[in-house]
């Protein structure tokens, strides 16, 4: 029982929503080393010129 919504949970979304709370922080861990290597190269073109 969920309190927030006031109502059961179905079984499938019961099971459904843990794994895309997953994938969600595994797609988040492979986007910010991505994002902080795009900087990082970035701020070092910058500076070796």
């Amino acid at each position: 029982y969920n309190p927030a919504s006031g109502r059961l949970r179905s079984p499938s979304e019961a099971q459904f929503s843990p794994f895309l709370f997953f994938l969600r922080n595994i797609i988040g861990l492979c986007y910010y080393p991505v994002l902080f290597c795009k900087i990082f190269f970035y701020l070092y073109s910058i500076l070796s010129i």
